[in-house]
């Protein structure tokens, strides 16, 4: 009911200002996926895109499977929190795994597109109390992989002959590897900063030299729409999730 009340005042004075077009865009998208075409909007490069789905099969996987996934999961974790499936950190991890179901179902992959994902991350690690590492990579290669497309913002920034977005590549090139010497002198190894640096290398090569060709969005999207999945998720995977409880003074007075 809630969900209906919120999309309801959402759309509603949306419909009565421009018509039924928002009420037909807000109900099944407002994209109009060409094939063929060059612009982001509407060329696709996503994974979903690669299939070469037309009709209401696209409209199943790319706007309704998001939409049973989000369910599902809502479903599962009401299950097996109880009242705790309110608490903060279960609510944003939700959110943020619909968010990059949608992502990872889309016909198109713009990067601009794992920003909700991405405070949903920002706002899970806040309520942890602290920031993982592997988030920090995440956050950090999303961030620079919008310079992956054409820069909509040209800084008109140089140093010694560089751009602005080489200079981003190279910060975030040596950071990665950084990352990555930090982790094997402490001996705790994690994939993301050595993908991280995989994927900001052949990016930079593929802009900036001639021995790697163009890099496929569809290639940045598989990279960062499931392991942010993965990161945002964590509370959800906890071995001691189920022991999340309402921290309410009056419920642990009556619990004792």
């Amino acid at each position: 009911a809630s969900a209906v009340l919120t999309y309801g005042a959402v759309v509603g004075p949306l419909v009565a200002v421009a018509g039924g077009r928002v009420a037909s865009a807000a109900a099944f998208g407002s994209s109009r996926v060409t094939p063929g075409a060059r612009t982001f909007a509407t060329s696709g490069g996503s994974l979903v895109w690669e299939l070469h789905l037309q009709g209401p099969a696209l409209f199943a996987l790319s706007r309704v499977a998001p939409l049973v996934v989000a369910g599902t999961a809502a479903l599962w974790a009401r299950r097996r929190f109880g009242d705790a499936v309110a608490r903060p950190e279960v609510v944003v991890a939700l959110l943020g795994l619909a968010f990059f179901s949608r992502v990872l179902l889309d016909q198109n992959f713009i990067h601009y597109y794992l920003a909700p994902g991405a405070v949903a991350l920002v706002l899970v690690e806040v309520l942890r109390g602290r920031f993982r590492g592997d988030a920090v990579v995440w956050l950090g290669l999303s961030s620079v992989m919008g310079a992956a497309f054409p820069p909509s913002v040209d800084l008109r920034f140089d140093l010694a002959g560089l751009s602005d977005y080489q200079l981003l590549y190279l910060v975030a090139l040596a950071a990665f590897a950084t990352a990555v010497v930090v982790g094997l002198v402490r001996r705790s190894w994690s994939l993301f900063p050595a993908g991280a640096l995989t994927l900001t290398s052949l990016v930079y090569a593929s802009a900036y030299t001639s021995f790697v060709g163009p890099i496929p969005r569809w290639l940045v999207q598989l990279a960062l729409a499931p392991t942010g999945l993965w990161l945002v998720t964590e509370p959800l995977r906890r071995r001691d999730a189920t022991r999340i409880t309402t921290s309410d003074p009056a419920d642990a007075a009556a619990g004792t």
